[in-house]
């Protein structure tokens, strides 16, 4: 569901650090609040005893993507124009993540924090209507931006870079591309440990989208793992007002310190959806060769149930089975969700 966004109007000015200064142009405060529930069934069968072990997690409550933030434009000339936007990141359950921070004396104390308000996207440009937009600050990689499925084949789906520079070409006969690259300040705040760069280009028309995307992170520190590079090939096509069948390819290169979680995953999904009145229903299966960098393969069904109760909320539901085969066990699992989302 497409998101609907509200005009924040200011009335007189923004009063910033005790100054009054003049709004010609409102920002649009946006974003969405979104709920999951889900639980997971796993077995896992060793291959040299041939013991299966199986465990079922209870149902957990969890926000997926939830963010508020602001953007706009300030029109400069017929040519130019300055845009911004400020997002951040909600915790709609409250819950707390454990971070390890660095002492004085050089060890590490583990301390639970929240991430609520947490920077995402927060960055300013400038566009010109023929030659396209830079932008500076702080971004997510250019591969999530070319994703024509509605489900991934690999978990890895970008990663997020402080001191980041990006181009935006115009689009030219439906084709654009982009550019980006990400300095590295040396601080450990960084998310990579070196410079990197991404690059993409896609296509998008009425009946089919196309699009390639590659990202360079030396060595990134994400919830996956350490990653080196990520690379994918995806794109969909509109079979009629009814049907659409989609495909994309995962390429992710691990730098991770345990060798035995350090393979390049490679994965490919195919998704078919079907669109009737305010539902959609979803069919998808991913196949994985060494899932997280871990030596192995397997495959993923999942098939998904969403509808638009309104213009600005919609809820679903998806079930996920999963079986992966690695050198020394065999590990299979049932993941069932349900959500909810308010666009605002």
């Amino acid at each position: 569901m497409k998101a609907q966004f509200t005009t924040l109007k200011v009335i007189g000015g923004l009063f910033v650090g005790g100054m009054m200064l003049n709004a010609h142009a409102a920002p649009e405060l946006y974003g969405y609040a979104n709920l999951v529930v889900s639980a997971n069934h796993k077995k896992t069968t060793n291959k040299t005893t041939n013991v299966s072990t199986s465990t079922t997690d209870r149902p957990y409550l969890y926000s997926s993507g939830s963010r508020i933030g602001l953007r706009g434009s300030e029109k400069l000339n017929d040519d130019y124009e300055v845009l911004y936007k400020l997002e951040y990141r909600l915790e709609n359950d409250g819950d707390l993540r454990n971070e390890k921070i660095k002492q004085p004396d050089g060890t590490e104390k583990t301390v639970a924090k929240t991430r609520n308000f947490e920077a995402r996207d927060s960055w300013i440009g400038v566009k010109h209507k023929k030659y396209g937009t830079i932008k500076a600050g702080r971004m997510l990689s250019l591969d999530p931006y070319v994703r024509y499925t509605a489900y991934l084949a690999s978990g890895v789906d970008g990663v997020r870079t402080n001191n980041t520079i990006a181009y935006e070409s115009p689009k030219i006969k439906d084709v654009s591309f982009q550019a980006m690259y990400i300095l590295d300040e040396n601080k450990e705040t960084d998310t990579i440990d070196r410079d990197g760069y991404s690059l993409l280009v896609k296509k998008n028309t009425d009946t089919y989208n196309v699009g390639a995307a590659y990202a360079y992170f030396g060595k990134a520190k994400t919830s996956y793992g350490k990653i080196n590079y990520t690379a994918r090939v995806t794109g969909n096509y509109k079979i009629n007002e009814d049907y659409k069948v989609g495909g994309i390819y995962q390429h992710v290169g691990y730098a991770n310190d345990d060798s035995a979680k350090n393979n390049t995953e490679q994965a490919v999904g195919v998704a078919l959806q079907h669109f009737k009145d305010k539902w959609t229903h979803t069919a998808h299966m991913n196949l994985v060769n060494n899932p997280s960098g871990k030596k192995g393969d397997g495959f993923e069904l999942i098939g998904a149930i969403d509808r638009d109760i309104s213009k600005n909320v919609s809820a679903g539901m998806d079930i996920t089975y999963g079986n992966f085969n690695y050198a020394t066990e065999n590990e299979s699992y049932i993941n069932p969700t349900i959500y909810a989302t308010v666009y605002f």
